[in-house]
């Protein structure tokens, strides 16, 4: 037992792919729906982005459609409708009940002077907006068609469907006609006299019948200084003088005019926020895809993550978010970068999923000014399925070719030989795609992974040689890693196994543990020792020092049947969680009350320890006599444990490298103290 835990919070935030764009509105600040990205607002003035999803009171990250009704935004999402100030601060909410709603995913949301409409796929539905705190009932009118958009008039309301424009006074069938046969029209625009309209097929003034556009899909229709300009799946466009000018290319799903800007401003799906007669893009924070695979973090804390659907790279430095790689500078052709791993030095290393095609292992260094370089394996793999850089930094790669030939590889950098490498090949007859690895005290474990068939946990030693885990495993390995004992975990298919040396010790699921799922798709390790296991479409066990288990609900889901390593501790002790539907962070309060401690706080001196300049690091406080330093590093692992005679240790010849440690003060009745230092060399 390593620590006392006496209460522990998470505060959990969720990162998206954010500019998959679907519309835009201006009041005060640009509000942007998108795609599976939550809804966005950008404040021009102070150059700031907000993203709200899921965690904070959608109910789904793809947001339909928005109106502004004084200071409140009403927000379409399928499942329900969210109420936020402008500062997208959650205030309300109305969950579709499936008793009142028999459609819960409408395309829009109208408000007019008494009433909630939605339009959708079955027709209309409203109800009034008194009673969205304590409803009652809902309204509908069915119709044939899908309503995309709803323009409220005077006396009456235009529709745009899937099969026509429509007029309508009352939602009765009797009082529904067709005024034009203008199939799936997406949005209207009042301007002057008239009314424009928009949609697959192009746009135009239905009242004078003129402003013919027939080149692209419209989404969206604005009229800015006596200038229409229209939002196109081509571009964005005015009409000025009887003529239709193209301003831009990409796909662009909305135009406005702000208080702030000179000129109009566009948004364009995948790229940002456009600004007519400039050539700069104000791109939105977030992810390269949601789908997210593999995470690591370099020296300096900036994370970099891999993607399942795409070669771009996601670059986080806990302030700012960058796509790299963004149109295949760096010229990777083919394959999924599944696997990205970094060592002690900051190098980063991309290891591929292609069966026709090399090379499938790049190595490249963040802080210069170069493009991935690639490694020849010294075996004919054309897949990696696994990775790891050990304590060592030495890679450790799982390999293998079709027809079925399976290698495990260890790739050591001989220190002071630039680009020199050592390999060391392993074989055996049981490897069958190794994708899993974990640190052992003396060895590296790999786990098989296949889609069928073929369980198994291998045990690599440093001379060369190679066995296997004892005591049945049934099951394909989905996750596996080291505590601080250095003692095995290994997440199958069907259970959780503790592995001490080459014997399974024991086997836990969900009657004798406090496991959410018998799927354990990620296992981690916190610096107290704490266990976090990710099951998908799930959520988190988390088993606590003191063996008692905890479950935390409410996390997306990946595929099974790709490979995925969803959990990840930062240095600062965030826990990163990586789905199909995004990435989560966990920020958890390891919290050691000070009001309920006897003890002052331990001083650590000099800190930063530089080796180069101190002979001794210190540890002081008037009560560390009869108590137990234990010195840990980054992953976790024990480096040393000092035995205190005194109110202070001194250490000679530290010999721990360069990095960020973390040390527990523990006596008979437990933690207590904790803290963090720093070794330079």
């Amino acid at each position: 037992m390593l620590l006392l835990l006496i209460s522990l919070s998470i505060t959990k935030t969720l990162y998206l792919r954010t500019d998959q764009f679907t519309s835009l509105e201006y009041s005060d600040y640009l509000y942007i729906t998108t795609d599976e990205g939550g809804l966005l607002s950008f404040e021009p003035e102070g150059n700031a982005w907000k993203n709200v999803t899921i965690v904070s009171g959608l109910f789904s990250n793809t947001t339909k459609d928005i109106s502004v009704r004084n200071d409140t935004i009403w927000t379409l999402t399928p499942g329900g409708i969210t109420l936020f100030n402008r500062e997208l601060e959650s205030i309300n909410l109305l969950e579709f009940n499936p008793l009142f709603f028999n459609d819960a995913n409408p395309n829009t949301i109208v408000l007019d002077s008494a009433r909630v409409i939605l339009g959708g796929e079955t027709g209309l539905q409203w109800f009034q907006v008194s009673d969205f705190d304590d409803l009652s009932r809902v309204d509908k009118m069915d119709y044939d068609f899908v309503i995309f958009d709803i323009l409220p008039l005077d006396t009456c309301y235009i529709l745009g469907t899937s099969k026509g424009i429509y007029k309508t006074y009352n939602f009765t069938n009797t009082d529904t006609v067709k005024i034009e046969n203008l199939n799936n029209t997406y949005t209207f625009s009042v301007i002057g006299s008239s009314i424009w309209t928009g949609g697959s097929w192009g746009c135009k003034d239905i009242t004078a019948d003129s402003a013919n556009f027939s080149l692209h899909t419209v989404w969206q229709i604005a009229e800015i200084d006596t200038i229409v300009y229209i939002a196109t799946s081509g571009g964005l466009y005015k009409y000025e003088n009887g003529e239709w000018k193209r301003l831009s290319s990409g796909d662009v799903r909305g135009v406005c005019m702000t208080d702030y800007y000179d000129s109009p401003v566009f948004i364009i799906r995948g790229e940002g926020i456009a600004i007519v007669d400039s050539i700069d893009f104000i791109r939105p924070p977030g992810l390269a895809s949601n789908k997210v695979c593999d995470l690591t973090q370099t020296p300096d804390g900036t994370i970099f993550i891999s993607h399942r659907d795409t070669r771009r790279i996601t670059k986080f430095d806990g302030e700012e978010w960058e796509i790299l790689n963004r149109n295949n500078e760096w010229g990777i052709q083919g394959g999924i970068l599944y696997n990205i791993e970094s060592d002690l030095k900051g190098m980063i290393y991309f290891g591929s999923w292609y069966w026709l095609q090399v090379p499938i292992l790049f190595q490249w260094n963040p802080n210069e000014d170069s493009l991935p370089e690639p490694i020849q394996l010294p075996v004919t793999a054309r897949t990696i399925a696994g990775m790891l850089v050990d304590s060592n930094d030495d890679l450790w790669i799982g390999a293998f070719t079709d027809p079925i030939e399976d290698w495990i590889l260890r790739m050591h950098r001989v220190e002071g030989i630039e680009d020199s490498l050592e390999w060391t090949i392993y074989t055996d007859p049981s490897f069958k795609w190794v994708r899993v690895f974990a640190e052992g005290i003396d060895a590296i474990y790999g786990g098989n992974s296949p889609t069928s068939g073929g369980a198994g946990i291998h045990i690599i030693y440093p001379d060369g040689s190679v066995s296997n885990v004892t005591g049945g495993l049934g099951s394909s390995t989905l996750s596996m890693a080291s505590d601080i004992k250095g003692d095995i975990w290994a997440g199958l298919e069907n259970s959780l196994v503790y592995i001490s040396g080459d014997e399974k010790i024991e086997d836990f699921n969900t009657s004798n543990s406090g496991l959410l799922s018998d799927n354990v798709d990620g296992i981690t390790f916190d610096f107290q020792g704490g266990m976090w296991c990710y099951h998908s479409g799930e959520g988190l066990s988390y088993r606590n020092p003191e063996d008692n288990w905890f479950s935390y609900r409410g996390f997306s889901s990946i595929d099974a049947d790709d490979i995925t390593y969803p959990l990840h501790f930062t240095l600062d002790h965030h826990l990163f969680v990586g789905t199909y539907e995004g990435l989560y962070e966990l920020d958890i309060d390891f919290n050691i009350p000070r009001d309920s401690l006897e003890y002052p706080g331990t001083n650590v001196y000099p800190n930063p320890f530089n080796a180069n300049e101190h002979n001794y690091l210190y540890f002081s406080s008037g009560v560390l006599d009869g108590k137990t330093i234990y010195i840990y590093d980054v992953y976790g692992k024990l480096k040393e444990e000092y035995r205190v005679t005194g109110d202070y240790l001194r250490i000679e010849n530290v010999d721990l490298t360069s990095g960020l440690y973390f040390y527990i003060v523990k006596g008979e009745e437990g933690v207590v103290d904790k803290g963090r230092f720093v070794v330079v060399r």
